[in-house]
């Protein structure tokens, strides 16, 4: 049976017409019974959807503060380990311009040491080119010494030496030989020699026995 629940006045005019009191008043009660059925009933059905929507959102509000809970302490961590890594920022910070200083120093070594290495080079090359200079001077002198003392020598010896057949004190350059065998017994030569020193000629006697 299907009710219409938006009746139109002619139709509620019409429906009790002709009923007696009691017959309308029984209509009225069972109505009014059944009326206070479905209004029960829809109590039940809010309350059951209340409870579900109370556990649901006891639940989700659970959920929400342990969210919440677990985003605070990773925000608790990340504070503390972004002030660590600031602290070792400020470390790395020191270290760096500890090191640059002492690079700075070392560059500064370095350069003076570099300075001295090439001072000390040139003074080094310039003593060898020097002493190289002096031993080639050196050399020159005594080359061209021992030339001029050569050639004097060579003047000197061209001026005394004698013609190749010339005579000695004893008119002869040919070695004399005298045979022994008529006075003395035994051989004896008798040679024309050179004085290396005065170059004249000097006789020499060579005796065999």
């Amino acid at each position: 049976m299907v009710t219409q629940l938006n009746p139109t006045e002619d139709y509620k005019t019409s429906v009790l017409s002709g009923l007696s009191p009691s017959i309308i008043m029984e209509c009225a009660g069972r109505g009014l019974a059944f009326y206070t059925y479905q209004t029960a009933q829809e109590i039940v059905y809010q309350e059951y959807l209340a409870k579900g929507l109370a556990e649901k959102y006891a639940n989700l509000s659970g959920h929400m503060d342990k969210i919440i809970h677990d985003a605070n302490s990773e925000i608790v961590q990340l504070r503390d380990k972004m002030g660590s890594m600031q602290i070792e920022q400020k470390n790395l910070e020191q270290k760096n311009h500890e090191l640059m200083e002492a690079y700075k120093d070392k560059s500064r070594n370095q350069q003076q040491v570099q300075k001295l290495y090439q001072s000390l080079k040139a003074q080094v090359m310039a003593s060898q080119v020097a002493s190289a200079a002096s031993d080639d001077a050196e050399n020159a002198i005594h080359t061209v010494a021992s030339n001029r003392f050569i050639d004097r020598i060579g003047n000197h010896t061209s001026q005394h030496r004698p013609p190749p057949f010339s005579t000695g004190p004893l008119g002869t350059n040919r070695d004399r030989r005298y045979d022994s065998g008529h006075g003395s017994g035994h051989n004896s030569r008798e040679r024309v020699g050179i004085d290396p020193l005065n170059r004249t000629y000097s006789p020499r006697t060579l005796q065999f026995s």
